[in-house]
Order: C-alpha cells, then sequence, then structure tokens
C-alpha cells in the first residue's frame, strides 16, 4: 500500500483539470492547514460537478479514481468516503459508473 502527499495529489488532479488548482488554493487560502487526502476530493467535488468534463478528463479521472481504491488504506477512504460516496447526489455517476471498476463502482452508494 504506497501512500501519497496531498500535494502529490493535487498536482495529478491538477494535471486532469488544470483550472482546479486555482479552486484548490482558494479552497486553501483562509483555512485551516490540513494534510489529508480527505479535504483534497471535498474540495474537488463540488468543483468537478460544476464544470463540464470532456470525454478525455472523465476518462483520466476515472483512472484517478481506480487506482486511488485499489492503493487501499487512507487513499481508498479518502477517495471512497468524500468523493464517491457523494458522486450521485451531484449527478456525476451515471458517467463516471461505466469508466469504474468494479471495486470503485461499489463505493458509488451514497
Amino acid at each position: 500500500m504506497e501512500s501519497i502527499s496531498q500535494s502529490e495529489l493535487v498536482e495529478r488532479l491538477s494535471s486532469i483539470f488544470p483550472l482546479f488548482r486555482a479552486e484548490w488554493l482558494a479552497d486553501t487560502e483562509n483555512s485551516f492547514p490540513s494534510t489529508s487526502l480527505h479535504w483534497v476530493y471535498q474540495s474537488l467535488l463540488p468543483w468537478v460537478s460544476s464544470v463540464e468534463l470532456s470525454a478525455k478528463q472523465l476518462k483520466a479521472l476515472a483512472l484517478l479514481l481506480n487506482a486511488e481504491v485499489a492503493a487501499g488504506g487512507l487513499r481508498e477512504n479518502a477517495v471512497g468516503t468524500c468523493f464517491l460516496e457523494h458522486c450521485r447526489q451531484v449527478g456525476l455517476a451515471r458517467r463516471l459508473s461505466p469508466l469504474l471498476s468494479a471495486a470503485a463502482k461499489s463505493r458509488l452508494h451514497a
């Protein structure tokens, strides 16, 4: 189980969504500092659900989500509880589901 840092996750997401970096900086500018991966997904979910995603971005996001679930541990917990469980609520589940692994799909339950 390989861990990643919060900044590495932000970099990976920013490579898919270049505009997310500005959202992340705005979200963290006046907040109590946290190094959790959960916080990144809490910032990403409302942002990504409000922008138009290209097919390429959606596929890249699904690959990242699948990898995070497969990694287990904190990575799986963060993406599961702070992103995947809420995809239905923000209208992303329908578009993401066909691209997700069985393990990641099983977390689309909220």
